[in-house]
């Protein structure tokens, strides 16, 4: 995975949130059961003055989206 930090793009230093660094990448394990086991693994440090919605939502909600999204494509219908 690719991973750019590049903050100078966005507003200067102050009351501005800012998200440095953020990382993500996914472990697949196939398990004895012919099945795949899933893992994804995030790192967001959140700085600056952030609404606790916002902190909720980068920690944990998006996340647990995106491996809702990834079963919900990958099971057998």
């Amino acid at each position: 995975m690719t991973c750019s930090e590049a903050s100078d793009r966005g507003p200067p230093p102050g009351r501005a949130g800012r998200v440095a660094p953020m990382r993500g990448y996914w472990e697949l394990t196939a398990t004895a059961a012919g099945k795949t086991l899933a893992r994804y693994v995030f790192l967001a440090e959140l700085g600056g003055s952030l609404p606790r919605s916002v902190v909720n939502e980068t920690a944990w909600k998006q996340p647990l989206g995106s491996i809702r999204g990834v079963r919900s494509a990958t099971t057998s219908r």
